[in-house]
Parts: C-alpha cells; structure tokens; sequence
C-alpha cells in the first residue's frame, strides 16, 4: 500500500551501483493502517511526505532522524493524534499541514523548527488559542 504511492522514486540514492527502492515524494491517498511500516525509515531520499485520508493514529518515532531531507510534511484526514519529539529535529522542512486529525498539542513537538513557512492545523481538537500560538525564536 504504502509503496504504490511512490511518485518520485529514487533508485540510486546513497551508493549508485546499488539499486534500492527509495522515494523523494511519497503520497498516500485511503491509508487503512494505524501506523506505517518499518521500512518506511529507509527512505532516506524522501522529501516530501502526504498522507490524505485514512487511519493513521502515529507518525514514527524516528521521522525526523531517519528523513533529515524532509522538507513538505502533509497528514490531512487521519487520526493522528500527537506528534513524535523528534519531529522537531527536521531542519528543513518549511511546510507542515496536518488538518483534520485529532491533534491535541503541538508547542512542544514544533517549537525547534526554525525554517518552517506553512502550519495548517485547523480542524483539530486543540482546546485554546494558547495551544495553537508558534513563536519562533529571533523573529520580528
């Protein structure tokens, strides 16, 4: 399920005289699992993550140190309820939309993120404006 949603694959991504399966932009449309398999943390190449529609309650553990290159990360229409920690170590991702899941918080899990552009979280159960409020550091 998971690799049919492959649209930009990269076959030579770390040594190229080995072919792997590897993907830079991942879309997944009717995803029925609650969490994605663990060779979802080998693609080291992905770049762009969306998930539209489905069942997914978690993202990884490890997201944000196995996809350092991860830049658009999309979760609409799931049931994603947290955040991993590590997420905040993703350096250059610059948009993050994750609107109509059942997130409850995400101060603790963003507030590191220091290049990001885009937050859509509308349509979630966060319970006060002061839950929903980024500051990023050293800005104006």
């Amino acid at each position: 399920e998971i690799w049919n949603g492959c649209k930009v694959p990269v076959p030579y991504c770390q040594n190229p005289y080995i072919a792997k399966c590897d993907c830079s932009v991942l879309e997944i449309i009717n995803y029925t699992k609650k969490e994605l398999p663990e060779s979802f943390d080998k693609l080291s190449s992905l770049s762009k993550l969306s998930i539209i529609t489905g069942e997914l309650e978690e993202l990884p553990q490890q997201i944000g140190n196995n996809h350092v290159k991860l830049i658009t990360l999309t979760v609409i229409g799931n049931k994603l309820t947290k955040l991993p920690d590590s997420i905040g170590k993703l350096e250059h991702l610059y948009r993050l939309n994750l609107f109509n899941n059942n997130l409850i918080d995400l101060r603790d899990n963003i507030k590191n993120l220091q290049n990001f552009l885009q937050l859509w979280i509308f349509s979630n159960n966060i319970y006060s404006p002061s839950h929903s409020t980024i500051t990023k550091k050293n800005s104006r």
